[in-house]
C-alpha cells in the first residue's frame, strides 16, 4: 500500500517535470540545425598573353571581397568576406537565399551572380564565383 502511494504521488510529478524540459534545455544547440554556404571568388583572365603549353591564365583569388546573402524576403542575412585565398564560408538557417556582390572588384561582370542557393540543415552548399575582367 505504501508503494502505491509513493508511485501515485511521485510519478505524476516526475512526468510533469519531464514535460517542462524542452529540447533546447536537454540537448546542446549544434550547427546541424543550419547549413553551410561556402565557395571561392576568383577574377580573370589577368593577361591576354600566355606561354604555349601552359594554357590561358585564369586569374587569381579575390581577397577581402564582400558577399551579400539575402533571405527570401530580401533582408540581408549575412555579408561574409573572402579570406587570403579567396574563400568564404558562412552558417545559415535552412531556406532559399540570393547571393550578390556589392562590388565586382574591378571586373566587368560575372555569369555566376546573382545566384539562388538553397540551404539544407546539416549540409554544405558550394557556390564558386568567377569575376570576368573582360581581358582577351
Amino acid at each position: 500500500m505504501k508503494l502505491w502511494k509513493v508511485l501515485t504521488t511521485v510519478l505524476p510529478i516526475a512526468i510533469a517535470v519531464a514535460g517542462c524540459v524542452n529540447k533546447s534545455m536537454s540537448q546542446p544547440v549544434t550547427d546541424s540545425t543550419g547549413g553551410i554556404l561556402q565557395g571561392k571568388v576568383t577574377r580573370g583572365p589577368l593577361s591576354p598573353m600566355f606561354q604555349p603549353g601552359q594554357g590561358a591564365p585564369t586569374g587569381g583569388e579575390v581577397v577581402d571581397a564582400q558577399i551579400d546573402i539575402a533571405n527570401a524576403s530580401g533582408k540581408l542575412a549575412s555579408s561574409p568576406k573572402t579570406d587570403a585565398n579567396g574563400r568564404f564560408s558562412v552558417n545559415l538557417a535552412p531556406g532559399a537565399y540570393t547571393v550578390t556582390m556589392p562590388s565586382l572588384q574591378g571586373a566587368l561582370f560575372s555569369h555566376d551572380l546573382p545566384a539562388t542557393v538553397t540551404i539544407v540543415a546539416g549540409q554544405t552548399q558550394r557556390l564558386d564565383i568567377h569575376l570576368d575582367t573582360g581581358i582577351r
